[in-house]
């Protein structure tokens, strides 16, 4: 966690220092906090089936805090300006459900175990840092800005109070052999505390719309395609075939789509007030799930797909220097 907090807070800072005025014409620091929603789900096949396990967070409620900071190098007599843009968040999960399904027939047919569990701990945090031109528009009461940026984010969930509201284990017996697998039975399960975390991290490229149809207010829209690598390390707990802290690690390619719109207040030249809005939809598919066993070796399946909804609203304070 220190470590988390020790990259979002220099990635702030270098935000900080490029909106020093040194180096532009006008700068700002902002400083938001809000809910947020995530949903978060992967599946996995092999053996013959195209989906042989899936789990899936639902309702991730999240409590978040974010720094960010521009500058804005104006460039008397031409046409564009210079423009960087900083951000770091950081969010505590403060509830959440989770749902751990295994199959044994086609298209997620033969349900042969179901968990529910409690998904209301951990953290997450996202990192991004762009830079772009800026075109005045409407005599400056409007602009564009393309960007280009790289953004870095994490998930780090807890699995915990566990139910077992689906056991079978004919339909186990029947697909991995007589004693192989053991379902649990119905009811609650004690001692569960496994972690799944996840980075998604890339390139990505955008524009900046930004509107002022009143004198002190404005509007800003921006919309960015993230191109990501996207990579889980989840600790299986109550899993004694399984080695323990890493018991299986996933990898994936994929992309993002982000959006999301600012209005701003101005009390005065120097303070606003925010509303903030944002959305995204992260997909990653056709990846590896690669698996530590307890004697020491190791087994590979397909990952087939991940998928990450978030949607945020926070609201926040500006300072203009």
């Amino acid at each position: 966690m220190l470590f988390r907090l020790f990259s979002a807070s220099g990635v702030l800072f270098l935000a900080l220092f490029l909106a020093t005025p040194v180096w532009s014409d006008e700068a700002e620091v902002d400083l938001r906090s809000g809910f947020r929603q995530d949903e978060l789900r992967w599946s996995i096949g092999g053996g013959g089936l195209d989906v042989l396990s899936e789990l899936r967070w639902d309702n991730l409620e999240i409590f978040q805090v974010q720094g960010g900071s521009g500058y804005l190098w104006e460039r008397p007599g031409s046409a564009f300006d210079v423009a960087v843009r900083g951000s770091a968040a950081y969010g505590w999960v403060v509830d959440g459900e989770n749902r751990d399904s295994d199959y044994a027939g086609p298209n997620r047919s033969d349900e042969w175990s179901r968990s529910t569990n409690a998904a209301d701990q951990g953290e997450v945090l996202d990192l991004s840092l762009a830079g772009g031109l800026q075109f005045p528009l409407a005599h400056g009461r409007a602009s564009i800005t393309p960007l280009l940026g790289y953004s870095y984010h994490e998930q780090n969930l807890t699995l915990r109070d566990g139910v077992q509201v689906l056991s079978d284990q004919e339909l186990a017996d029947q697909f991995f052999g007589v004693g192989e697998v053991t379902v649990p039975a119905l009811g609650a399960f004690p001692g569960l505390d496994s972690t799944y975390e996840t980075q998604w991290y890339g390139p990505w490229t955008g524009v900046e719309v930004t509107f002022s149809p009143a004198e002190r207010f404005s509007l800003a829209g921006r919309l960015e395609f993230h191109l990501v690598d996207f990579r889980a390390e989840a600790n299986w707990n109550l899993r004694s075939d399984m080695q323990h802290p890493k018991s299986f690690v996933q990898e994936a390619a994929g992309y993002g789509l982000v959006g999301e719109v600012t209005g701003q207040y101005a009390l005065d030249s120097r303070w606003a007030i925010e509303l903030a809005m944002a959305y995204g939809d992260w997909q990653a598919e056709d990846g590896t799930d690669r698996i530590y066993l307890a004697d020491g070796s190791q087994a590979s399946t397909r990952l087939n797909e991940v998928s990450w909804t978030t949607l945020s609203l926070n609201l926040g304070i500006v300072f203009r220097y």
